[in-house]
């Protein structure tokens, strides 16, 4: 299947929104025939909300209106190729950075599509993807006040039983990349700094609680290893 780009319409158009919305509710599969396609637009979607949230809200009343969030969890299950996967996360971290309507953040958060892509099995052998990945959990995190963290947390009783941002991004902590550590950090101090009681009572709960003696192990070593480096400089 392909889909030709020439068109006359305006290119940051409701017209154009919708256009794209459309040709991507049409895809059944996503292969290497399509993915040019599938992933120039999710690429201009991206840039159509950004400025639609800047000038015109019928853009996300559009985004809301066609469940194109919803779109975007379906084509990455349809999807058989890498290329998509990193669009579609460069795409959500592109969006969720930029939008700076407070009701435009609530909707992103208020349903289960962004908990599903924070816990989707991705292949995170590849380098590029856990790159792409650890942005996306950071922009999601850069986000969070106590209104909207609520809305990415599932709660019994009055307490936080599950928080896959904060889980998931522990994960990689200890990664060997220093920029995923960097933002890891960056992820958990933004949780921590939201304040909210209930999310502080989850985070020092076994089993994740483990984290901050992880945490104090890791430093540690550090630590040695810098004190022998200067040894060895000494010398």
């Amino acid at each position: 299947m392909w889909f030709p780009f020439w068109r006359s319409r305006d290119r940051f158009s409701l017209d154009e929104l919708r256009y794209l919305t459309d040709q991507l509710q049409k895809i059944q599969i996503v292969n290497e025939v399509n993915q040019d396609f599938v992933i120039e637009a999710l690429r201009s979607i991206a840039e159509l909300m950004t400025y639609g949230d800047q000038h015109d809200s019928n853009f996300f009343e559009f985004f809301m209106e066609k469940q194109v969030l919803g779109e975007f969890v379906r084509i990455l299950k349809i999807s058989r190729t890498l290329t998509v996967s990193l669009q579609l996360l460069q795409t959500m971290s592109i969006m969720i950075q930029n939008l700076r309507a407070e009701h435009a953040i609530y909707y992103m958060f208020s349903n289960e599509h962004i908990n599903f892509l924070i816990t989707y099995a991705f292949d995170f052998r590849n380098e590029e993807l856990l790159s792409y990945y650890i942005s996306f959990v950071r922009a999601i995190s850069g986000k969070l006040n106590k209104n909207t963290i609520s809305l990415l947390v599932k709660t019994q009783n009055e307490e936080v039983i599950s928080f896959p941002l904060y889980i998931e991004a522990i994960r990689f902590a200890f990664h060997e990349e220093n920029m995923v550590r960097t933002a890891v950090r960056a992820v958990t101090l933004n949780v921590y700094h939201v304040g909210d009681e209930s999310v502080n009572r989850f985070v020092v709960k076994a089993p994740q609680a483990e984290f901050f003696s992880y945490l104090i192990a890791f430093f540690q070593k550090q630590c040695l290893d810098l004190n022998e480096l200067v040894s060895e400089a000494l010398k």
